[in-house]
C-alpha cells in the first residue's frame, strides 16, 4: 500500500509492473484483519508462499455508489427480504437516477425508522 496516498488527487503509476516509489507491503498472517480507508492506494503482490490466499472485502460507502458485484441471489431469498436488505443488496438499482439523487428517491432506512414501513 502507498502510505498517505489516500489524500492525494493523482497517483504517478510507473510504466509497468506494481512497484510505486514509497509503496510498503502489509505483512499479515492467515486471519489477521487488516482495515483501511479505500482511498488508501493498494494492490496485490505476488504470492510466493505455499498457501493459497483468500480474502473478503467489505466496503461501506455513500449509498448512491453502485454495487460492484452481481450478487445473484436466489429468487426465494430475495422475496424475503426487506426494502432495506433489497437496497443494500443494490437489487433496486434499476434505475440509476435514485443511486446520484437519494433525497428524491424512496429511503427505505429513512421509512423504517420514521415508522412508516414494516
Amino acid at each position: 500500500m502507498l502510505p498517505g496516498s489516500h489524500v492525494r488527487n493523482a497517483i504517478q503509476r510507473p510504466a509497468a509492473g506494481n512497484d510505486l516509489p514509497g509503496a510498503v507491503p502489509i505483512l499479515a498472517e492467515p486471519g489477521d484483519a487488516v482495515v483501511f480507508d479505500r482511498r488508501l492506494w493498494h494492490m496485490r503482490s505476488p504470492n510466493r508462499s505455499a498457501l493459497t490466499r483468500k480474502a473478503l472485502f467489505l466496503a461501506y460507502t455513500y449509498r448512491w455508489v453502485r454495487p460492484r458485484d452481481d450478487l445473484r441471489l436466489p429468487g426465494d431469498i430475495v422475496e424475503d427480504l426487506t426494502p432495506v436488505q433489497r437496497q443494500l443488496a443494490g437489487l433496486d438499482a434499476d434505475d440509476p437516477f435514485p443511486l446520484w439523487m437519494p433525497d428524491r428517491s424512496p429511503l427505505p432506512l429513512r421509512d423504517l425508522l420514521d415508522g412508516d414501513a414494516g
